[in-house]
């Protein structure tokens, strides 16, 4: 299951981080971890509906009504998602009571950053309260 700190939040967090060092501002005094302590919104999205498309592609309905297939394949074959090579294996997803896409073996993806590819948003984008809670971390 997703950690309590959702990935929206941590993708918000690495992209304000690595913009900070690109701009080659100190950074030394505080670490993402800081930033995350500080930081006040938790956006949740949360999966209502989950459907195997075809080979490492799922259908996603959201619980605000957004919808769209999401590609996966950038995960097949790597580290854990190795076991996606199986036969079968993919086509085993279900929904965690939680609402993130989760397969046999512990293996589940936060539904935050599901929402945030199928919709081609960042995480500022989609979670402007998050970004202004951040900007005043």
């Amino acid at each position: 299951m997703p950690s309590r700190l959702n990935c929206a939040k941590a993708a918000l967090i690495s992209e304000e981080y690595a913009a900070a060092l690109r701009l080659n501002l100190n950074v030394s005094h505080c670490s993402p971890l800081d930033i995350v302590e500080n930081a006040e919104y938790f956006p949740n999205m949360k999966i209502t509906e989950a459907k195997p498309v075809d080979r490492f592609h799922v259908f996603l309905r959201f619980d605000d009504g957004a919808s769209g297939t999401v590609d996966l394949s950038h995960f097949a074959g790597r580290g854990v998602f190795r076991a996606w090579q199986q036969e079968g294996v993919f086509e085993q997803l279900s929904i965690s009571p939680a609402g993130a896409l989760q397969w046999p073996g512990d293996l589940d993806l936060c539904p935050d950053s599901l929402y945030l590819q199928m919709v081609g948003k960042s995480a500022a984008e989609v979670f402007p309260v998050l970004h202004h809670s951040l900007a005043h971390a």
